[in-house]
């Protein structure tokens, strides 16, 4: 499973490395957390501190910004 992640990430960081446009929005579930926080009351995937790294990495080398989900049961 986190190989599958990994290729994933890989793909869409080629894609974003390729890509003329400035802006660009990026949906999805990537079963991964930034912050133990965000798992409270939930399983362990993504929980581990490998996963948020590599996570955030992924997030950074794209210069994504992860929109806040506050204040709702699920998101």
């Amino acid at each position: 499973m986190r190989e599958d992640r990994l290729r994933v990430w890989e793909v869409l960081k080629g894609i974003g490395s390729r890509c003329d446009i400035k802006k660009w929005c990026l949906l999805g579930d990537f079963n991964c957390v930034k912050s133990p926080n965000e798992r409270e009351g939930v399983g362990v995937i993504g929980f581990g501190r490998r996963e948020r790294e590599e996570y955030n990495a992924f997030i950074e080398s794209l210069e994504l910004m992860d929109t806040p989900l506050e204040g709702r049961k699920f998101s």
